[in-house]
């Protein structure tokens, strides 16, 4: 190596080369000071001294590398250039190994050293103290002087909250920030402490305590150059003195004030305190002062109590003194006191007696309670009794005489079920089980009485578990009993009556609406027909009356359904404001010939979008109450109005409004309005008609949509009727746009159409028509016949299976329901049946009166593919035909 220095500029050269390896090199001038080195020899240096401010730079050698100061100073006397040596040395008992080389250079030396830990018993004991840290449960921490880390084990990660790349070599306080903790620190580090209990904060902000231990940690010099810290974690520890602290000052407060008395005596009897409240129950100022201060010698202790003491059991009994110095004694002449008494031994982990706790509670009131509750019982209808858990009579009062005939003898310590009906022990038995499980319980049964009758008894029975007792109150309810059996008769024959209407108004609307079907049928055929004005007047007004007659019938069976509860909302999504428009675009036809203008208003907030709800049950409320307006209303306007109220969280509420200039309702009138069958006047059915159900249908409707309906009027000037209903939100709506203004225009245009193209459609399909009224065969055949398809005829089911016998093929039955000898439900179940061998599928649609709620379901399950309620609107009727035979019109 010392060929690389053989001229100055070489030593340059290399010097700077060897400033980066990891070796630790040294250049020593003439006068034996360190002029140069590179970082590794500061490392060396930090590492076997321990000290992070070791000064080098201009130090003498004997100072720095004093353990190889006797080979530098044999090398420097010599006249060899270079010597290679190796040394074990000894520092703060562990030993480590250099070894290394001395370089001359013209008049500085140059010094290349290695060093590393001798494996001896020292290294080892240094790598156990290493580990032992690690496993520590306290935290083992070394700080410098100036406060960085340089050690931090695993538990001082747990207890702070820190890990050690965090901290190593940074600042960081083991006290909190509080300037007055620093002073105190830095105070206790110079000397030194042991045990010293701190408060402060871990990562999170959680306050923790703990006991900490400092020392410090001195270098070869004896210099100190970092603290070692050791922190215990005393959290818990601390808890538990505190809930242990407040928990005895908490008992310490209940000793003192509590209402009980209580007296405390040693495992030999001898007392050793009481509290205030059994000082004054005694008329005491001091324990001291009662007379018998030893438990087991006192005569007021009932010498069975006193067994259970020593056989360690507690028990509790009623005693009565006699005291002549009570505070209270004007209230109480007699001066006996009554007094609960508790004695409970206290035991130890062996089970030995240690103490004996005494707990004493003045019940003289509640004695003198009882009496005076003993003395009212006794003058009540009514039977107060105490029984056991095994249904034993312990006390009764006289109220078993005057209901039962019984005196208090006859069932004293008798068993409850003793007096019970034989029908009704297992339920009183399944009751008594009920009773002891939940602790209270109200229940009936019927009892004998002395003469052999029997009385229906209401027990109310509460269980008061600490004395294992049932208290309970019968009382006679024999006459309500009797009642509740007359009434619950009388329900179940008014609810039969009620079944037996509503099958009256379904059988009453198949035999109204059929003639009324053939009436209005014919009616509009006759109107297709060619005829003078004063014939067309007349059928227009047979046609108007049957639509009349048909709208009572209706009325009717609504109320029907609504009081048979089959009135159910269909709810659907639906655009508010179109329903609205549609609504008055119809009813002004009607208004426009009493020359009354019809205007609406809809909330912007509701106008766009579909709600979700029953637009037809909303259309007839609506619908109801524009017709009313229009009928009572002779000039000026009417006004809808929709507006959005505030109402459940997810729901939409509306508030519906209807006003006219109409006549108005007079004030003593308003209370018969929303009734059944009622009308203001009876004056009004003859004037304009009607059946005084619209309104009473619209408020149940109103309710079934959780909403309310009423009326603001004044006579002559015009009403308002209001409501509000309840929807939902359809979350999939968007805006929904009105039909075209030229819809019934369109209507018109299609009516005329289907009329005019009846030789255009193919004639080869058969329909069979199955009706027992030849007025309905008549006009449905008419218009079969003028949609240009054949058919058949049958008055009942037997001639509509023969004539399916007879004919060889039928593409489409029309079948009435109600039919004598074999109804449309069993004609269509015979056809099926037929079917199951022929395979050949005929259309049925059913045709009824009947527009009960569950008709449609009915007729669909027995096999019949569609329905259509009479009278029977032609329109409808050619959709279901083009429907099933798949004839389009061209």
């Amino acid at each position: 190596m010392r060929h690389i220095f053989e001229n100055e500029e070489d030593f340059r050269q290399h010097f700077k080369f060897l400033s980066y390896i990891s070796v630790p090199f040294f250049l020593i001038h003439s006068n034996d000071t360190i002029k140069e080195y590179n970082s590794p020899a500061v490392e060396m240096l930090h590492t076997i001294y321990m000290d992070e401010n070791i000064k080098t730079f201009n130090s003498k050698f004997a100072n720095i590398l004093w353990f190889i100061e006797e080979d530098f100073i044999k090398f420097k006397t010599s006249i060899k250039q270079n010597k290679i040596f190796v040394k074990e040395v000894k520092l703060n008992n562990i030993t480590w190994k250099f070894n290394g080389q001395f370089i001359k250079h013209n008049d500085s030396i140059f010094l290349i050293i290695n060093y590393r830990l001798q494996k001896d018993e020292y290294t080892k004991k240094a790598l156990q103290l290493a580990a032992i840290a690690n496993a520590s449960e306290d935290a083992i921490i070394g700080k410098t002087l100036d406060g960085k880390i340089i050690s931090w084990n695993k538990a001082a990660e747990r207890i702070f909250g820190y890990s050690e790349q965090e901290l190593l070599g940074k600042k960081f306080s083991i006290l909190d920030n509080n300037e007055n903790n620093k002073i105190l620190y830095s105070t206790i580090s110079k000397n030194g402490v042991k045990n010293y209990e701190i408060e402060t904060i871990n990562k999170n902000n959680e306050v923790i305590y703990l006991s900490i231990s400092i020392s410090p940690v001195k270098n070869y010099s004896g210099d100190t150059v970092c603290d070692s810290v050791i922190a215990r974690d005393i959290t818990e520890n601390k808890k538990l003195h505190k809930e242990l602290y407040n928990s005895e000052k908490k008992f310490r407060s209940i000793y003192e004030q509590s209402p009980i008395g209580i007296e405390l005596f040693d495992a030999d009897g001898e007392v050793i305190s009481s509290n205030e409240s059994f000082c004054k129950m005694f008329n005491l100022d001091d324990i001291k002062e009662f007379k018998y201060s030893n438990f087991f010698n006192t005569p007021h202790i009932y010498e069975s109590v006193k067994n259970r003491i020593k056989n360690k059991k507690t028990s509790r009994v009623t005693c009565k003194y006699k005291l002549t110095q009570r505070a209270d004694f004007e209230t109480n002449k007699n001066r006996i006191y009554y007094f609960d008494i508790v004695t409970a031994p206290i035991l130890n982990e062996k089970k030995d007696l240690t103490a004996i706790l005494l707990q004493v509670q003045d019940i003289t009131k509640i004695k003198t309670v009882e009496k005076k509750v003993q003395n009212f019982t006794n003058l009540s209808d009514d039977i107060f009794s105490i029984f056991d858990y095994d249904g034993k009579f312990l006390q009764i009062s006289a109220g078993m005489n005057k209901i039962l005939e019984w005196n208090e003898k006859d069932a004293l310590y008798k068993n409850f079920k003793d007096f019970v009906h034989p029908d009704d022990i297992q339920g009183c038995v399944n009751d008594f089980s009920y009773l002891l499980k939940y602790g209270r319980h109200i229940f009936k049964n019927r009892c004998i009485c002395k003469n052999g009758n029997y009385k229906w008894i209401e027990w109310n029975s509460f269980v008061i578990k600490e004395y294992s007792l049932i208290y309970s109150i019968g009382r006679d309810i024999t006459k309500r009993m009797e009642n509740e059996e007359e009434l619950k008769k009388a329900k179940i024959a008014a609810e039969e009556a009620n079944i037996e209407k509503s099958r009256f108004l379904a059988n009453m609307s198949h035999e109204i609406r059929t003639p009324i079907n053939g009436i209005m049928g014919m009616t509009d055929l006759t109107l297709m027909t060619e005829l003078t004005n004063e014939q067309r007047e007349y059928l227009n007004m047979v046609k108007s009356s049957s639509k009349h007659l048909l709208d009572i019938i209706n009325d009717i069976l609504d109320i029907s359904k609504i009081e048979s509860g089959k009135f159910k909302l269909d709810l659907v999504p639906f655009n508010l404001e179109e329903r609205i428009s549609k609504m008055v675009k119809n009813i002004s036809v009607l208004a426009y010939k009493k020359f009354i203008e019809v205007m609406y208003f809809i909330d912007p907030n509701i106008s766009e979008g579909n709600i979700i709800g029953d637009p037809s049950k909303l259309d007839q409320i609506l619908m109801n109450l524009l017709s009313n307006a229009i009928k009572f209303t002779d000039r000026g306007n009417i006004i809808v109005c929709a507006k959005k109220v505030e109402g459940p969280k997810d729901k939409i509420k509306i508030q519906f409004s209807v006003s006219d200039t109409g006549i108005g309702i007079p004030e003593d009138k308003m209370d018969r309005l929303f009734k059944t069958f009622s009308q203001i006047d009876d004056s009004y059915t003859k004037k304009y008609g009607g059946t005084g159900l619209g309104l009473s249908i619209s408020k149940n409707l109103v309710n079934m949509m959780n909403g309310n309906i009423w009326v603001t009027s004044k006579h002559n000037q015009g009403s308002c009727f209001y409501f509000t209903a309840e929807f939902s939100e359809d979350e999939n709506s968007s805006k929904c746009f009105l039909e075209d203004d030229n819809e019934i225009t369109s209507t018109v245009k299609y009516t005329k159409k289907v009329t005019t193209n009846i030789k255009q459609v193919n004639n080869s399909k058969n329909i069979l028509i199955v009706d027992d009224n030849e007025i309905n065969q008549r006009f449905i055949s008419t218009l079969i016949s003028k949609r240009g398809y054949n058919y058949f005829t049958a008055f009942d089911g037997i001639e509509a299976l023969n004539l399916l016998n007879q004919v060889n093929k039928i593409d489409l039955i029309l079948m009435d329901i109600q039919m004598p000898n074999l109804n449309g439900l069993n004609t269509t179940k015979r056809i099926r049946n037929i079917e199951t061998d022929t395979k050949n599928h005929i259309p049925i649609i059913a045709m009824t009166a009947y527009a009960m709620i569950g008709d449609r379901e009915k007729f669909l399950s027995a096999g019949m593919d569609d329905y259509i309620s009479k009278p029977i609107d032609y329109t409808t009727l050619y959709k279901l035909i083009d429907k099933f035979l798949s004839n389009n019109l061209t």
